[in-house]
């Protein structure tokens, strides 16, 4: 019987791509970490040492038929070539380990795989994220489980220890939204200078680019200068090349600084458009609020434009759905979107794709080049926070949300449904929650604002004292005079300051003093009054920092005999006896 190939094919019968989808290179120890094309075209890869593994073949030549059946299902390319990478890699790993791959051993190595992943989530620093981890045990296990013919929990990755984590697990301070928002407003503010500065003119013309970007807040207004051809060790961002003596390579590409006619004449010129490019890919995103992976394959061919009022309504199809899809293009976004189809038009007149991605030799490819690459490159020289892409429309969606309190309409505006709304984009909010528990509390407790009067323990109250189920037997009952029976008054409220936690820890002061003039061996009720103050203290001293702050604070006036002016006569006179 002949022995298959193992190049991936398309449903066509041709070369799906020409160097990384043929596996023969793993049939050598050693091959998946050359570059593929490097593999195929070196006539001599004698320094690279490597080793014939020909038991492979059987397992390597199922996985070819899996990735071709993926091909002529219609899956998407970019995610057969997602799918081809995880391939790599974990024959990297079973290169590095030494490990034997057969249809007998294939299990055990993915095991070995999938404990390794677990194993760089839980480092610290942590060298591999619990989410990309599970993706790549995900995907591997419906490779290898399809090459062994495992179903349902028979399947490879039941037996790992790689765990979906809830997107919602956590909770977020309001510090933390207010940064979310504030380093999402700064990556916008940046990518629509990208978008205003990078036009055909200034891509095509004279390098380096140089202009400046206002990213609000507290930055300062930041001077970008761009250039495209890395000079030795020169940065993404331009700085001056010094070196007494350049290469030949070096000189050319000085050269190539000038004003050219077209991308082919220079392709490091690809590196602006893709900038310009990614901008907006992600203005788009953030003002149409369309799906990651539909706005990535958007061809302008394929797109439907109707005017609704001042605005567009586009349509465009949805491989995953089935079916057409809307999104809507707002008055204010018009002109940016007018101008980039402008930009399309000029640069690449041939393509019909909205968000093109070029090759090394600035040709248009069709494969998962990653789009957000060159702006996260920049991001990080400039010192700003990268917020990636898929962020972008669930901050929208959580916006949206919060705005508007209403989850179905949410949920239409981003073509879902409330299930998805809620476990793929909703994301738990403590100013939310703390918003919704102040307007239940404002609506149901029986103490309105305008009935509270100051206690006498230092909280509030509506002045009619009744006692709590849990007031231990020695405390005097609630009477609106002893500060101590106060504590367990079912219509005390505490108030949310610090000069309520400087008066308890006051208070508390008291207590102790008076607590250490009693020569009693059983618990008094200054003991109880101590311990029921010290449990509010305590929950003041775990709900935040800035309460933990006025727990530390009254603390130390205490230490320096700085009472509050409720307790400080009494406090004194105790003192002085």
């Amino acid at each position: 019987m002949t022995k298959r190939d193992l190049q991936i094919r398309d449903r066509n019968g041709e070369p799906f791509r020409e160097y990384s989808a043929n596996f023969s290179r793993f049939l050598k120890k050693g091959g998946a970490a050359i570059r593929s094309r490097t593999f195929y075209l070196s006539k001599d890869l004698s320094a690279f040492k490597l080793q014939p593994k020909p038991e492979r073949r059987e397992v390597l030549a199922a996985s070819v038929e899996y990735f071709e059946t993926l091909l002529v299902k219609g899956v998407p390319k970019a995610s057969v070539v997602t799918k081809m990478d995880n391939m790599n890699r974990f024959m990297k790993f079973v290169d590095r380990k030494d490990l034997k791959l057969t249809k007998e051993t294939l299990g055990s190595a993915y095991l070995a795989y999938a404990e390794d992943l677990f194993v760089k989530t839980q480092m610290k620093p942590r060298k591999l994220g619990p989410m990309t981890a599970l993706g790549y045990g995900l995907e591997l296990s419906e490779v290898f489980s399809d090459v062994l013919d495992l179903s349902g929990y028979e399947k490879l990755f039941y037996k790992t220890r790689l765990t979906r984590i809830s997107q919602k697990a956590g909770k977020k301070a309001p510090k933390f939204e207010k940064q979310n928002l504030e380093e999402t407003f700064r990556i916008g503010r940046l990518v629509t200078a990208l978008s205003a500065n990078l036009t055909p003119d200034v891509i095509l013309g004279p390098m380096p680019v140089s202009f400046s970007v206002d990213l609000g807040g507290d930055w300062v207004e930041k001077e970008i200068t761009l250039n495209p051809y890395r000079l030795g060790e020169g940065s993404w961002i331009y700085s001056q090349d010094v070196a007494p003596q350049r290469t030949h390579a070096q000189n050319m590409h000085l050269k190539l600084r000038g004003a050219i006619s077209s991308l082919e004449e220079s392709p490091y010129r690809r590196l602006l458009f893709m900038l310009r490019v990614i901008s907006e890919f992600y203005i788009f995103l953030a003002q149409s609020g369309a799906n990651l992976s539909v706005a990535s394959e958007l061809r302008r061919d394929k797109m439907k434009y109707r005017s609704y009022g001042d605005r567009w309504l586009v349509k465009a199809y949805k491989r995953r759905r089935g079916g057409e899809v809307e999104f809507e293009i707002f008055k204010e976004y018009r002109p940016y979107f007018k101008r980039y189809i402008s930009f399309l038009e000029r640069m690449l007149p041939d393509s019909d794709r909205l968000f093109p991605k070029l090759g090394r030799q600035a040709e248009e490819v069709d494969q998962p080049v990653s789009l957000a690459l060159q702006l996260k490159r920049l991001t990080k020289q400039m010192g700003v926070p990268y917020v990636p892409p898929s962020s972008i429309r669930k901050t929208r969606t959580n916006w949206y949300l919060r705005r508007s309190g209403d989850e179905t309409l949410t949920a239409e505006q981003n073509q879902h449904t409330k299930e998805v709304l809620r476990e793929q984009y909703e994301a738990p909010s403590q100013q939310k929650a703390m918003g919704q528990i102040t307007r239940f509390w404002n609506e149901f407790d029986p103490i309105k604002k305008g009935e509270v009067d100051k206690s006498a323990s230092g909280g509030e109250c509506n002045g009619i004292p009744e006692e709590s189920d849990a007031k231990p037997p020695s405390v005097v009952s609630p009477n609106c005079i002893n500060p101590t029976g106060c504590l367990w008054c079912k219509n005390l409220r505490d108030v949310d300051s610090f000069d309520f936690v400087w008066s308890l820890i006051s208070f508390r002061y008291l207590k102790t003093l008076e607590a250490g003039s009693l020569l009693q061996k059983e618990t008094t009720p200054a003991d109880e009054a101590i311990n029921r103050v010290t449990e509010k203290l305590y929950w003041f001293r775990s709900s935040g920092n800035e309460r933990e702050e006025w727990v530390q604070e009254a603390e130390l006036r205490i230490e320096e005999e700085h009472f509050h002016p409720d307790w400080s006569p009494v406090i004194e006179f105790l003192d002085c006896v």
